[in-house]
């Protein structure tokens, strides 16, 4: 759900909290619900998206994102979450694990 999330809302907070679960906790998505939320995909004025996504669009859209990921972005969604000094380079040690996620994602 929180991979869906990802791709619903387009929040960084979303990006932050599915890095987490994936480097710390070591969660894995579960490949069945993120195939069926795919499939009926929610819509914002922020985040507009088609109805229904395969699962290689949604990679792509993600890997996009996190290729756009800037130090500005994180600050200014993460700084009421997160302490100051936490937040230099936290764009990068996002961007990678979750292009990491995105390729074993893409063989499952």
């Amino acid at each position: 759900n929180k991979v869906a999330a990802v791709n619903e809302r387009a929040l960084v907070r979303d990006l932050y909290d599915l890095y987490f679960l994936y480097t710390m906790v070591k969660a894995k998505p579960n490949m069945a619900v993120l195939e069926k939320r795919l499939q009926k995909v929610a819509s914002t004025p922020r985040n507009r998206n088609p109805k229904r996504m395969t699962l290689g669009q949604f990679l792509d859209k993600l890997r996009k994102r996190l290729a756009t990921l800037s130090a500005a972005d994180v600050a200014a969604e993460l700084s009421d979450y997160l302490p100051g000094n936490e937040l230099p380079g936290l764009g990068p040690k996002i961007r990678t694990p979750l292009l990491q996620l995105c390729d074993t994602m893409a063989q499952a």
